[in-house]
């Protein structure tokens, strides 16, 4: 019991000493912390290309009393319908189609990873969002993505009617990057990232620095300390002054 409790008095002093030892070289965290952000601001602003995004959406209307279609019920809460959705949305026919309608000199795989399919819980409307660098480009591109994916699910499904929700919008601000969120995260990489390298440092440091370390680690105990006397501004200068008069005699 006594050696467990030894045991567990050590391992306490030794995260108050950790946590003193990082307090003492919290600046080099601070440091970390700012170098790294900066960097990461530098980055997102002056080498990432802003992306735009436009949004539109839609709602699908299924034939009921049919039963080679799906019915009004399953359009709206089925998890299945929804992907299906996105599968012919995100499809290489409404790539090409959009690609062919626009001119765009973009390979369909390209097109298909700019574009997002969204959905909301108890609602029959699908968003449909598409970036680009062009705000304008992003706003046709997602005008025709949604004409030639309403004519795709009504083929594919046998759909009664996609209807437009919303139009396309012309974004006003880029959608990313998010400088500011971006570069608050890299900041606390960084900071992260120096205060794992200081507890690294202070576990691999096992020099005696002190008598209580003696006494802890090697269990022996101080008979003497010897004091370190320190001279002031005065006291070098005489001893400065004394070694000049020397040398001159």
């Amino acid at each position: 019991m006594q050696e467990k409790k030894k045991t567990e008095e050590r391992a306490e002093i030794d995260w108050l000493d950790l946590l003193k030892a990082v307090f003492h070289k919290g600046w080099i965290i601070l440091v970390a912390a700012a170098v790294v952000g900066i960097l990461t601001f530098c980055y997102c602003k002056f080498f990432v290309t802003p992306q735009y995004t436009s949004e539109t959406t839609i709602i699908v209307l299924s034939r009921t009393g049919s039963g080679e279609s799906v019915t009004y019920q399953d359009s709206m809460f089925s998890l299945q319908i929804m992907k299906d959705y996105e599968r012919i949305i995100k499809s290489r026919s409404v790539a090409e189609k959009v690609i062919s309608d626009l001119g765009l000199e973009i390979s369909p795989d390209a097109l298909i990873n700019r574009i997002q399919v969204n959905s909301w819980d108890n609602t029959r409307v699908v968003g449909i969002d598409v970036s680009d660098p062009d705000p304008e480009l992003a706003q046709k591109m997602a005008d025709a993505v949604r004409v030639a994916s309403s004519e795709q699910i009504k083929t594919v499904l046998n759909a009664d009617a996609v209807n437009m929700v919303d139009p396309a919008d012309l974004p006003s601000s880029p959608s990313s990057p998010r400088v500011l969120r971006t570069t608050a995260v890299g900041a606390l990489i960084g900071a992260l990232l120096a205060l794992i390298v200081l507890v690294i440092l202070y576990m691999a440091d096992n020099t005696i620095k002190s008598s209580d370390d003696i006494e802890k680690y090697l269990e022996l105990p101080t008979l003497a300390l010897i004091p370190q006397f320190e001279e002031d501004g005065n006291s070098k200068k005489q001893t400065a002054k004394r070694a000049a008069v020397t040398k001159i005699r």
